[in-house]
């Protein structure tokens, strides 16, 4: 067994403060880092018996992550740990049992009950200012991922792509359950009386008959990489089944121009109606665990007024 040179104990305090983490206190995440420095050295040790250096860190949205070269082949990985539940954990693995022959999933490298080792990708995040053959590329992928593996039912899937509600309306009700109490404590009662009136129309009269197809759903400059021009997507703790307008709508998040949506869909195929767009926009807003942005939600809404 080789011995290692570093110590992943002498890593930086992380004050949580300065992160926007949901429901925990900065004693629990202290235990927390105890815990992953811990696994890490058990995995990194004992389980690959690798030697690394150049360890540095990084917290996400719902991810500790830290990243190391290993000195064998000179290659930088990622050591991903979820923050919030091992159900993120497992729907990570769900999307790499699915989709483990295609393209634009990253290499996994090692995974257990706790943590998950895959191959870092040096690339270049999605954004308007990319080449219309990365658009291309990246429609291709979309295409591929929303049309390959049929599922059933909405929300989160398991291992045979079935997920947990049996329909749009079922899944969607219980998350705006939970919207609807934060967005009362941010606007007054008349706005947020609006807001739900528009919202629950919209899932009532159509938004519950959309077909459901498998979904990256965290689909966002940072979670989209092209390495070689290829796209590569990350972070796929939200895998599930839901309409395919829930991952299209990055496209009006990084402010696409008109012409590269053009450029997407003339490979992609049909995009949705623009009123089903808007609203799973409206609706991904509400539930960003960072917090909610009023104003941006009121700028969606202006699509219905």
């Amino acid at each position: 067994m080789t011995t290692q040179s570093y110590q992943f104990d002498t890593l930086p305090f992380i004050n949580i403060e300065n992160y926007k983490i949901d429901d925990i206190t900065q004693t629990q995440f202290d235990y927390f880092l105890q815990q992953v420095n811990a696994h890490f050295k058990y995995v990194i040790q004992q389980r690959l018996d690798w030697l690394i250096t150049a360890l540095d860190y990084k917290i996400g949205f719902g991810h500790l992550v830290i990243r190391f070269k290993r000195i064998e082949d000179g290659l930088f990985y990622i050591f991903r740990v979820p923050i919030y539940s091992q159900e993120q954990l497992k729907t990570a693995m769900r999307a790499r049992r699915l989709l483990q022959d295609k393209p634009y999933v990253c290499e996994l490298i090692y995974h257990d009950e706790k943590c998950m080792i895959e191959q870092y990708i040096d690339g270049v995040e999605f954004s308007n200012k990319i080449e219309d053959n990365k658009i291309v590329r990246l429609a291709l992928a979309l295409k591929d991922l929303h049309t390959s593996i049929p599922t059933q039912g909405c929300g989160r899937i398991n291992y045979a792509a079935n997920a947990d509600q049996s329909n749009v309306i079922s899944h969607y009700r219980i998350a705006l359950d939970e919207y609807w109490k934060r967005l009362q404590k941010v606007v007054d009662s008349k706005e947020f009386e609006q807001i739900v009136i528009q919202v629950e129309r919209m899932l009532e009269q159509s938004i519950q008959y959309l077909p459901c197809v498998l979904c990256h759903n965290d689909l966002w400059r940072s979670n989209i990489l092209f390495s070689n021009d290829q796209p590569i997507l990350i972070d796929w703790d939200l895998l599930g089944s839901y309409p395919k307008e829930s991952d299209l709508t990055f496209l009006w998040n990084a402010r696409l121009t008109e012409r590269q949506i053009s450029v997407f869909s003339e490979v992609y195929g049909d995009l949705g109606q623009p009123e089903h767009l808007a609203w799973f926009r409206l609706v991904k807003e509400m539930g960003k665990k960072d917090g909610m942005r009023v104003n941006k939600i009121r700028t969606i809404l202006e699509f219905y007024v």
